[in-house]
């Protein structure tokens, strides 16, 4: 196919572009300025090029009769730009470095004719963010490279832009955005989906499925970005892959752990074995020089980690009484490990033990380049990732024996194409595959789950199979007109899902003496979900326009439009249940799991202002967005678990609660069907975000900023129980019918926050950044407060969901990051000693590292209790104790981890009321930690260099205590017995010692 023909068949996607759009050029950036004479006047009809010298790839535009121009879609890297006009001398602009999303302002001033002149500008100078309201940073390249992430994730590395928060280990299930949830945040890779489908998060266990040499560069905004970025109400992460150019280069690196260099971890008796090997190499450079490249990465790691195992089980008296007055019992505790500690309950014994966790995994990923003319071009990259593991199962008290199996095989792959049909108007269309195989397997000696409270759960032998797919088809339209900049598009994404699941039965006991007796207070039986398939479309639109209303005062406009679709399941096998909308409970097989909510529509707003008066260092912007989401796509999909019966059973349901029950299905068991519920008349996530803030760029390259963040979401997902018991007749609403578990949306939440920056980009050998959040965010009970990502809290009293309203659960009002990357100036080549031998030994040197600090998380004190002493009988959610009036929650001889909630604080509920303690009224421990990294550049040459380095992680390793349990009629309530993270990546590890080589070419 010749050059006409490839254009002809990029011009066919404008009539497309005009009325769809899911993404815009997140993995691309602008250049634009304004173009005057030495007296200031403006120079119209100039001719300004950009040129990318590493792969030749040029552009040009005309400046427009108010003298300004826009370069819209460039690639990413380092260019020069070029400016000529009839009667004024040529001038040129050098080292202009384009980042991930950026809208870089680079004006020139013409001299008069004959005076040629350079422009110089440094490639590390910093640029004040005129043309955007929203709160968030970008990610180089160099940090990613130089700074210490333990384990390689580069998801840890969102922790450095402002208003992200760290509820957990820094991995993607464990960070989130200025208040919002985990399942609100949105991955895109090159510009299309690349999140974990079925849950946003990528998968948690997975270290790889972006290896860090494979990236570019990212960027993450938390709140107020324009209509060019939805489909979710949460943070925005933009990751865009490495490419080649026309040098060849490339890397080979292994990173090496072994536990003889670390500390022992919490709550272990001795040093755990650790062996872990990371390792990979790198490759790109030119096809055909100025035309085609590739960029090649491969990675791997193998690991093994002993992992100390803590819980609680029956005592030995416990076990002698319980077998020789209850022999039916006996199977029961057989499947406990024996413990070896006593604890101040006579029936439980502490059990500390050790396990291994065993995780293998290989990430690949190649992407080709391919400059038709300065006017088309093409990429093609495509990724896969396979991990194998095997870890340590528990609750909430910790492990005891049990593991969990999964197989990933997560794979994205994208095709886009690039096409300028004049200066002023540029298309790009991509089309996207991301796929997210997953298996899991309970691994127990117990053939089924049982929750005893005291004792840590017992888990089963359940199989998952998952298999999600998604289709993105994206395409973004730039128009500019002078003064005026218009971008708008949109695109399609088709989901797939298939899951199923073999069959489960769990067993719950209120106390260990209630077990001892024989007496269960509930038995739940779920039979094998076959394979089944659910299916849903969606598209957005948006449109966005930026318009100068004078030279340092600039207006954003922007309308998004998203249908999310609904999911529906494949040739009519699937069972909607939803008392509310159908009479019988069950729907009619074969509709739509629920209603489509036509409505998000969604305006945005932005305004900024660089004061003439401040020399153009300052910059105030303000900004407001309607948002709209519909959170984790797997809660939409209950209808598929409907399928197989689930029967609950309630101790009075049971008649006589002793093991085993029988789950035979007499007109007994019928009443306890207890199937999955949905509300059809569902509505969309609504977020209203708010924000304004100052940046301020000093001398030195350095740029600070500060500013006010605030959202109030509605229609947040829900959690809660149907079919409760009337307080006065004991009888449920539906007696055909258990308790119902069912989801809808009616939550609210309220977030504010203060948040603080101040960065210097890479210059002279030293860059470094810090930022601060202080912050509320409270909800009652919706998804934007869940520590696990997969479901909302369940309502203490589902008649009043008000009561729930408390800090969120994932409410931390203090976090601070800070990171550095230092170039010692001693040594050959730099300031002091820079020659000789001496120099050559003492040169190449360079620290990096990472702080981090935040203040505790909620913690929510609970009771057991049975569904005869409720007043509603629902021992589906989570009860409160009373709080004893005059009693300090804190305990009297002070916090410590053995003793951190004052019992005496609380009592149990009288029969028939519920308990008076508010949500979330305890705050685990919080946490803090310096990572640090030493580097030597054993060979430095133009085209080789060998660096050996040293990377320390929690450098002084400072306790990381993990939340107390907060059962609080049990024998281990208020003790913390947890690492926040007992594995050997992320945040909040014991010190680990890491060393690595790499050479690179």
């Amino acid at each position: 196919m010749n050059i006409s023909r490839k254009v002809f068949c990029a011009s066919t996607a404008i009539p497309f572009a005009l009325c769809v759009s899911l993404h815009a050029q997140i993995d691309r950036a602008n250049l634009k300025g304004t173009l005057t004479d030495r007296s200031g006047a403006l120079v119209s009809g100039a001719s300004v090029s950009v040129l990318f010298p590493q792969t030749g790839f040029q552009r040009s535009v005309v400046s427009s009769p108010a003298g300004d121009y826009v370069l819209t879609g460039l690639p990413l890297g380092t260019c020069t730009l070029t400016v000529t006009a009839p009667g004024f001398a040529a001038a040129r602009v050098d080292n202009i470095v384009l980042e991930v999303g950026d809208v870089r302002t680079a004006d020139v001033q013409l001299g008069l004719e004959g005076i040629s002149q350079t422009v110089a500008v440094n490639a590390s100078s910093v640029d004040l963010d005129r043309d955007s309201a929203a709160t968030g940073g970008v990610i180089s390249q160099q940090q990613v490279e130089n700074l210490p992430i333990n384990g390689r994730n580069w998801a840890a590395l969102q922790l450095l832009v402002p208003g992200a928060i760290n509820t957990g280990a820094g991995n993607e299930l464990t960070i989130r955005f200025a208040g919002r949830g985990i399942d609100d945040n949105r991955v895109t890779f090159d510009g299309v989906d690349a999140s974990g489908i079925l849950r946003q998060a990528q998968k948690l266990d997975l270290r790889l499925q972006f290896s860090s040499d494979s990236i570019g560069e990212f960027r993450a905004q938390s709140t107020v970005y324009s209509a060019q970025f939805g489909g979710t109400t949460g943070g925005q992460v933009d990751v865009v892959s490495r490419t080649g150019t026309n040098r060849f280069h490339g890397s080979v690196y292994e990173f090496l752990r072994n536990d003889v260099l670390n500390s022992r971890a919490l709550f272990s008796t001795s040093q755990l074995p650790l062996r872990l090997n990371q390792y990979g190499a790198s490759a790109g450079g030119p096809i055909f020089r100025n035309h085609t490249f590739f960029f090649a990465n491969y990675e791997g790691l193998r690991q093994t980690l002993g992992q100390p195992l803590v819980g609680f089980v029956p005592s030995p008296a416990y076990r002698a009484a319980t077998v020789a007055k209850t022999p039916a019992i006996a199977p029961l505790l057989s499947f406990y490990p024996i413990g070896q500690t006593a604890t101040a309950n006579a029936n439980v014994y502490e059990f500390n033990g050790s396990g291994r966790a065993v995780q293998n995994e290989d990430y690949g990923l190649i992407r080709i380049d391919q400059t038709f003319s300065s006017r088309t071009s093409t990429f093609v990259r495509i990724n896969v990732d396979q991990g194998r593991l095997l870890t340590p199962n528990g609750d909430a008290t910790g492990y005891i024996g049990d593991s969990l199996a999964t197989q990933d095989d997560p794979k994205n792959g994208v095709v886009a194409l690039q096409h300028t049909f004049r200066t002023t108007v540029l298309n790009d269309l991509k089309f996207g595959i991301n796929r997210t195989p997953y298996y899991a397997q309970n691994v127990s000696l117990a053939p089924f789950q049982l929750a005893v409270a005291g004792f840590s759960t017992l888990h089963d032998t359940l199989q998952q199979t998952q298999g999600s797919m998604a289709y993105s088809l994206v395409d973004t339209l730039n128009l500019s007109f002078g003064k005026q900049s218009i971008t708008t598009g949109g695109g399609f994404r088709r989901v797939e899902l298939n899951l199923n699941s073999t069959q489960e039965t769990q067993y719950a006991a209120t106390s260990t003496t209630a077990l001892a007796a024989d007496t269960l207070s509930g038995a739940t039986f779920l039979t094998a979900i076959p394979n089944e398939d659910a299916r849903k479309t969606e598209f957005n639109i948006f449109f966005q326009d930026q318009y100068k209303v004078r030279p340092n005062v600039l207006l954003s406009l922007g309308l998004r439009y998203d249908n999310f679709g609904a999911f529906g399941g494949v040739n009519g096998r699937d069972l909607p249940f939803d008392p509310l909308t159908c009479p019988a409970g069950y729907c009619r097989a074969g509709i739509p799991f629920y209603k489509i909510d036509p409505g998000s529509v969604q305006p945005r707003l932005a305004v900024t202002w660089t004061p003439a008066t401040l020399h153009g260092d300052t910059v105030i912007r303000a900004g407001y967005g309607l948002y709209a989401g519909e959170a984790q796509l797997g809660d939409l999909i209950s209808p598929l678990s409907n399928l197989g019966q689930r029967l609950s059973f309630t101790a009075s349901q049971l008649g006589t609660p002793s093991f085993p029950v029988s789950p035979v299905l007499t007109s007994q068991a019928l009443v306890s069907n207890a199937p999955k519920g949905l509300y059809r008349g569902r509505i969309n996530e609504q977020v209203s975000e708010f924000g304004v803030s100052v940046e301020q760029r000093f001398p030195f390259q350095i740029l600070s900023s500060i500013g006010y963040i605030g959202s109030h979401g509605a229609h947040l997902p829900e959690h809660t129980v149907l079919n409760v018991l009337n307080a006065a007749t004991r009888l449920a609403p539906l007696p055909a019918f258990g308790l119902i578990d069912y989801k809808l949306t009616g939550s609210n939440s309220n977030y504010s926050g203060l948040v603080t920056s101040l960065e210097r980009q890479f210059s002279r050998g030293l860059s470094f950044g810090a930022t601060y959040l202080w912050s509320h965010s409270q909800d009652d009970g919706a998804n934007v407060g869940n520590n696990t990502g997969a479901e909302t809290d369940f309502p203490q009293n589902v008649a009043c969901r008000l009561c729930e309203r408390a800090s969120s659960d994932q409410d931390i009002r203090s976090s601070f990051t800070a990171n550095t990357v230092y170039e010692l100036p001693v040594g050959y080549g730099q300031g002091y000693l820079n020659h000789g031998v001496v120099g050559h030994l003492l040169g190449g040197f360079q620290l990096s590292g990472i702080a981090i600090a935040r203040t505790g998380l909620p913690v929510n004190v609970t009771v057991a209790r049975t569904a005869a002493s409720l007043p509603d009988g629902n021992t589906l959610s989570p009860q409160r104790p009373n709080l004893v009036p005059g009693v300090s929650i804190v305990p009297h001889a002070g916090r410590t981890p053995a003793n951190w909630i004052n019992a005496a604080a609380f009592s149990v509920p009288a029969n028939g009321t519920f308990g008076n303690a508010p949500r979330n009224l305890v705050r685990a421990p919080g946490t803090w930690q310096v990572d640090g990294s030493l580097q030597k550049a054993l060979v430095t040459s133009d085209r080789l260099a060998v660096n050996l380095r040293g990377d320390v992680f929690n450098l002084l390793n400072h306790a990381q205590y993990g939340s107390p349990f907060a059962v609080f009629n049990t024998a281990s309530f208020g003790q913390i017995t947890t690492q926040i993270n007992p594995g050997p990546t992320g945040t909040a590890t014991q010190r680990v010692i890491q060393v690595s080589l790499r050479l690179t070419y």
